[in-house]
């Protein structure tokens, strides 16, 4: 009689799905060998430091980068930027006219990010040491370029020393002498695990007033330098993206040339004159805000397939976000981070896009804080678990009910009874919270019909998402300073009574996962051995719902 009434329940469930007309189904089969995937990787574990003096506090198992390592830094004195010779180990003698080293401060620094038990992951060489400014004249601000010095107030930028060295024979021995020093005090094979990248964001001027010229010249330069110590050094660049122009083309550099991207200049020139990248990083700062779309959908397009399709690129180049974090605002050297779900859903969609796009070398993904008594939290936390996993492909069919609604899933499976599977959904191009979608989640299996898994699942939305629900409790006064953005983190956005009932909110609908709940596996759509998994998911506009299948003895996993 039991196993009359489970198939009668079987039929009705099939019956039931085939007359259900959901608006998007996403599904995977991962019973199928083309579906699997590569293992997902960890792509956050690389955090940003600048110019660490007294080592680095970082969470732990997270990596460091450290900026700003070989000088040319910059220092406030009585509000005036100036140069800090401190921290330079090259420095000029104008009385016998030669370059001298002091490798201590480098050493010490490097010591110490060492002493904090933290892996050094890349070691920047961005701002040239203050000596090599040596050579150079500076012409008043008033006055036009004259297409050989830069201006007076481009001596010192707001990153410290942005000017291309002046004497390129000179910087060519300080980088040799200086990967000696490094291969004696640390070893061969440890400063074989470093990364050395050449350059911040480069086509920024305020990071390089230099020409494009003047940067590809330089790149070869410092590339040779390095590989005349360590032939098999990792090294590369960090540009804007590829499409980038500074300020509409307004501003110009001392030749009259527009700050634009140099990423085409810089691949035809090193695939011309045989000068080896290993690995190429832009920045994504994504706007969460109504000026523009949040564009998840085609990041790769957008940040990468232009170098990535250039007949010159070179195959098997390692690519990195190396400045990352969802704003809903950029000023000058800040931002103003974004604290409502759409953080969390651009986190999750970045994170989908990287692991989608393994095979086409990208890498990771470098975020900023992440101190050592921080955690990961929200989607993050969520995908930490999947690492080292096999991810298998997502099918979507159907179409949105809301129309620019996007519908995705990652599924990541452990063994036959034990896998995961996240579904979310987002919006380009508006921000707003809308209706629902009706979704169905479809996973193929080994199992027999008729079998059962027990799953738990968490919703994330934006009741989830603990500021948009304190603020459901606006009161008609409002709790915003003027004209600050609704998206941004509370303590900078909120007024003193908004602070103030901030610090005493108690969040009632945290994320959370159910009680376990249990699902029998029905035949397969497309009539394959094995049976599937049927769930229907209610998915808000901007949300994510993780769903765990376990069995008894891998609830922990």
């Amino acid at each position: 009689m039991k196993h009359f009434i489970r198939i009668v329940l079987i039929v009705f469930t099939v019956c039931n799905f085939l007359n259900t007309e959901a608006q998007v189904m996403v599904s995977t089969d991962l019973s199928s060998k083309a579906y699997k995937k590569e293992p997902v990787p960890n792509i956050w574990n690389v955090v940003n430091r600048i110019s660490p003096k007294n080592g680095v506090s970082v969470m732990q198992g997270v990596d460091v980068n450290i900026v700003r390592m070989v000088g040319g830094i910059l220092k406030k004195v009585n509000g005036k930027r100036v140069p800090n010779y401190e921290y330079d180990p090259c420095r000029y003698d104008s009385i016998n006219n030669k370059y001298i080293y002091n490798w201590k401060p480098l050493l010490m620094r490097i010591h110490k990010v060492k002493r904090s038990k933290t892996k050094i992951f890349q070691l920047v060489l961005d701002q040239p040491c203050w000596a090599f400014q040596h050579g150079y004249n500076f012409t008043p601000d008033d006055q036009p370029y004259n297409g050989v010095d830069f201006k007076e107030s481009e001596r010192v930028s707001i990153y410290g020393n942005s000017l291309p060295p002046k004497d390129k024979e000179a910087y060519y021995t300080f980088i040799h002498d200086m990967m000696e020093v490094l291969v004696r005090a640390f070893g061969e094979e440890e400063v074989l695990s470093w990364r050395f990248r050449v350059g911040s964001e480069i086509e920024t001027p305020d990071h390089w007033w230099g020409t494009k010229e003047d940067f590809i010249h330089h790149f070869a330069n410092t590339e040779k330098a390095i590989r005349s110590v360590l032939k098999d050094a990792k090294i590369g660049l960090h540009t804007r993206t590829p499409d980038f122009i500074y300020k509409k083309g307004r501003v110009k550099n001392y030749k009259g040339e527009p700050f634009a991207s140099f990423a085409s200049g810089l691949i035809e020139y090193c695939f011309d004159n045989n000068i080896r990248y290993d690995f190429w990083g832009v920045s994504d700062y994504v706007i969460i805000n109504n000026s523009r779309p949040i564009n998840l959908s085609h990041k790769y397009e957008e940040l990468f397939e232009p170098l990535t399709s250039n007949p010159k690129w070179q195959k098997g180049t390692l690519l990195d976000v190396m400045e990352y974090t969802p704003v809903v605002s950029i000023k000058g050297r800040g931002f103003l981070k974004a604290a409502t779900i759409h953080s969390q859903i651009v986190d999750l969609a970045f994170s989908h896009m990287f692991y989608k796009k393994q095979n086409e070398g990208l890498g990771k993904i470098y975020r900023w804080g992440m101190r050592k008594k921080w955690k990961n939290t929200g989607v993050i936390a969520e995908l930490e678990p999947l690492v080292g996993y096999d991810r298998y492909e997502t099918n979507i069919t159907g179409s949105a009910h809301v129309k620019g609604n996007l519908v995705d899933a990652l599924f990541t499976k452990i063994n036959t009874k034990n896998f995961d599977a996240i579904v979310y959904s987002y919006n380009d191009t508006d921000l707003k919270h809308k209706k629902a979608e009706a979704v169905k989640l479809v996973i193929n299996t080994k199992l027999p019909v008729g079998a059962t898994l027990t799953y738990k699942k968490a919703i994330y939305s934006k009741d989830q998402n603990k500021f948009e629900s304190f603020l459901k409790n606006e009161p008609k006064s409002g709790w915003f300073k003027p004209k600050k953005n609704r998206r941004g983190e509370p303590e900078k956005v909120l007024n003193k009574a908004g602070l103030k009932a901030w610090e005493a909110y108690k969040h009632k609908t945290p994320y959370a996962y159910s009680k376990k709940t249990e699902v029998v596996t029905v035949p397969r759509l497309d009539n394959g051995k094995g049976s599937c998994v049927v769930i229907d998911v209610n998915l808000p506009s901007f949300s994510y719902v993780k769903f765990k299948f376990r069995t008894k003895k891998n609830w922990n996993k």
